[in-house]
């Protein structure tokens, strides 16, 4: 799971910007998502919606560092654990939460 590069953006956006967290975050997903035209089928969390998610062991609208704390990943409607995503080849099967 690489995704070092968003959070350092993030981080970056709140730090430059003076943004606080929960507005980065709102930044890139559900204002990201209607600036696409995607907000019908991605950006926040509701039913019928795509979704793919990070399980954090913090919490990012406090904290961006927070994004750095992954447990599981879920993508494409399946849970990955984060652990077994970094064990390398053969390690992404997906594992029942």
């Amino acid at each position: 799971v690489y995704h070092h590069a968003l959070a350092d953006g993030l981080l970056a956006l709140q730090r430059y910007a003076g943004m606080q967290p929960v507005d980065v975050l709102r930044a890139a997903t559900v204002d990201a998502a209607e600036a696409l035209g995607l907000a019908h089928e991605t950006g926040r969390l509701a039913p019928g919606l795509s979704a793919d998610l990070l399980v954090l062991n913090g919490d990012p609208t406090r904290d961006l560092a927070a994004l750095g704390g992954i447990e599981a990943v879920v993508f494409r409607g399946r849970w990955h654990d984060a652990a077994r995503l970094r064990g390398g080849a053969g390690a992404a099967a997906s594992v029942t939460p």
